[in-house]
């Protein structure tokens, strides 16, 4: 009678506990899958461990945890566009703008095609301008009484941003 060969929890290839985190997280049992998370990342430091368990502690405002797992995703698979998608979103509830572009623009070198990496960068580069509307710049702006840089300044603005993406893209 032929031997079937089963995997077990001591096989690099084998991620048991981050299905069953993905089943707990699916069902919003957090702390389980937190804990089985954990378990394959001490086990086989398994990238989408690190991403999962980042967004749970995204979603639960736990900021600098998840940057760190995301960091740690992106650390083992350079390529992981969501990760660097996630940074971002958490960089822009920062207000730290520069990092969510610098974190939307790795995500558009990788993917060119995701039209959400562009949106994302644009609102964040929006936002960075708007958020420092004395911060002094190479050309000179007025502010209209909103605090918002009036359109010409806008679209300049607009304007140099897809400047500099569509250099980084060739």
């Amino acid at each position: 009678m032929p031997r079937h060969s089963t995997q077990t929890l001591a096989e690099p290839h084998y991620h048991g506990h981050y299905e069953l985190g993905i089943l707990a997280q699916d069902v919003r049992r957090y702390r389980m899958a937190i804990a089985r998370y954990r378990r394959e990342i001490a086990l086989t430091n398994f990238y989408k461990a690190h991403y999962n368990l980042g967004t749970i502690l995204q979603e639960r405002k736990r900021y600098a945890e998840a940057l760190k797992e995301y960091k740690e995703a992106v650390r083992k698979c350079p390529r992981f566009v969501a990760a660097h998608n996630n940074m971002g979103i958490i960089y822009t509830g920062l207000k730290q703008y520069h990092r969510a572009i610098q974190a939307f623009s790795r995500a558009i070198l990788i993917d060119k095609t995701n039209a959400l990496f562009f949106f994302n960068g644009l609102i964040n580069f929006r936002n960075q301008i708007i958020d420092l509307p004395f911060r002094r710049t190479n050309f000179n702006c007025r502010i209209n009484n909103s605090g918002r840089p009036n359109q010409l300044f806008y679209n300049i603005i607009m304007s140099k941003f897809y400047f500099i993406f569509s250099r980084s893209s060739r």
